[in-house]
């Protein structure tokens, strides 16, 4: 059936319950992208801890990293995000972050990016952890986060902050 040979219905009950189908429709959509996204970060979490823990073990060099990465490409044609650069990023997040428990779960509820500006930008643990709870609490976009940073929310925040009770 075409969109033209729809059957327009006027009742205000049927407008009210075709929303409320659709609105399951888009919170599922929403829902199972956030839920693949937190599988994402975690899996790159535990790469990073891999590539990490047997860099040092092993006593590898970094350039094993290539290899590894040529090795991913080859066994999963077509998924991306296993080049030389992104498994860095894996180690990077990992490295950032194996010490922090609290913060390590937060990492999950926002993307690989956003993780990414985070860790680059902020100078420590504190910092990290309000911009990761930020971006988590406002859905900031990549945009917006690092607009935020530059704008030092952070430290704004932080001066603000007052021990005496008023």
């Amino acid at each position: 059936m075409k969109p033209s040979e729809l059957k327009v219905i006027e009742s205000k009950s049927y407008k009210v319950f075709l929303k409320d189908i659709k609105d399951r429709v888009y919170k599922t959509q929403y829902d199972s992208l956030k839920a693949v996204n937190k599988q994402y970060v975690q899996m790159c979490f535990d790469i990073g801890k891999m590539i990490s823990e047997n860099l040092e073990k092993e006593k590898w060099g970094n350039s094993v990293v290539e290899n590894i990465a040529q090795e991913l490409r080859i066994e999963f044609p077509g998924v991306r995000g296993f080049s030389r650069r992104n498994l860095f990023n894996m180690l990077q997040l990992y490295r950032a972050y194996k010490e922090n428990l609290k913060v390590q779960s937060m990492t999950a509820q926002i993307g690989l990016t956003h993780n990414l500006i985070i860790i680059e930008k902020c100078k420590d643990d504190l910092e990290r952890e309000f911009y990761l709870k930020l971006t988590i609490r406002e859905k900031l976009t990549t945009r917006l986060l690092q607009q935020k940073i530059k704008d030092n929310e952070y430290e704004r925040w932080a001066l603000s902050q007052d021990n005496f009770c008023k």
